[in-house]
């Protein structure tokens, strides 16, 4: 990882954690197994999505093009809460969004999800989201202090063999995610 920091994969973050990343993503620090199909979800906050209890709150790009740091940081921030991992995870948009477009120079999922599994976010605390444009800068970096400080990496995205007619079953049966 690019910022040369030291990061202790033997224990686990918790949900007081400063930063949460990618480690929901089957990462060495992904805070223990997920929960079991069918367990119940955490209770309702504010604005949450009545229809699916583990989607996060609506949220507005407003004025940018933004939609794919929200539509990944949804993903990531379901993940938390379905299984289990930070289930009151709320995620920097703008980090992921910057990250992306300085990174890559891409705007797009396919650039996103790679370095959200590499990378991570962290919180929406530490580089809120700000809806205007800035002419010239469409990242609108660079990041506040502590906004890439306190990333972790993550090991694999959890997938599934599409070869094999039964994989996906049995990925979802056990509760793992399906990319």
């Amino acid at each position: 990882y690019a910022l040369g920091m030291e990061i202790d994969l033997a224990s686990p973050p918790s949900d007081t954690d400063e930063d949460l990343g990618a480690a929901a993503l089957g990462g060495p620090t992904s805070g223990g197994p997920p929960l079991p199909v069918g367990a119940a979800p955490p209770p309702p906050l504010p604005g949450v999505n009545l229809i699916d209890p583990f989607m996060p709150p609506i949220r507005d790009q407003a004025d940018r093009g933004t939609c794919v740091a929200f539509t990944a940081m949804s993903c990531l921030e379901y993940h938390h809460r379905r299984f289990g991992t930070f289930s009151g995870a709320d995620l920097s948009e703008q980090f992921a969004y910057w990250n992306m477009v300085t990174s890559t120079g891409h705007r797009n999922l396919v650039s996103m999800f790679p370095l959200l599994a590499q990378d991570g976010s962290c919180r929406e605390g530490k580089w809120p989201y700000y809806p205007k444009p800035i002419s010239g800068n469409d990242a609108q970096g660079p990041p506040p202090p502590g906004a890439r400080r306190r990333l972790r990496p993550s090991g694999a995205v959890p997938s599934c063999n599409y070869r094999h007619v039964l994989s996906p079953r049995s990925n979802r049966r056990s509760g793992r995610a399906v990319w």
